[in-house]
């Protein structure tokens, strides 16, 4: 039997529950609350796995462009775009998946760091 694919509602859900343990594990530490969602995403089945991953960027991709491309910027900018001699194209995909998911990660933690600043200027 073969899984069934992410879809996208999902993979936020499942990226803005981890941000969310990890505010609540380190409140406004953010050096720690990154650490603990890079540890997490970089161990989570969506990236792990080849066909999670192909699965994650693929949808992704289908659902939001602006993800995926802000996605491929982040893996260029971690200087990990390119397939060495000892991998297959599935590296890169898992790399591309975790890329993703960071910055999907990191578009919630800006959400929640600026509804605090608003909260309290007011």
């Amino acid at each position: 039997m073969s899984e069934e694919k992410a879809t996208y509602l999902e993979l936020k859900a499942y990226v803005l529950g981890v941000v969310e343990d990890a505010i609540e594990e380190y409140g406004d530490n953010w050096e720690m609350v990154r650490e603990y969602i890079q540890e997490s995403i970089d161990n989570t089945n969506h990236v792990v796995y080849y066909s999670r991953a192909w699965n994650t960027v693929s949808t992704v991709r289908e659902s939001d462009n602006d993800l995926f491309d802000r996605g491929h910027d982040y893996l260029i900018d971690m200087g990990c775009a390119q397939i060495d001699d000892d991998e297959t194209i599935d590296s890169l995909i898992c790399r591309l998946a975790y890329a993703i998911l960071m910055v999907m990660a990191e578009d919630e933690v800006e959400s929640i760091r600026a509804d605090a600043l608003h909260e309290k200027s007011h």
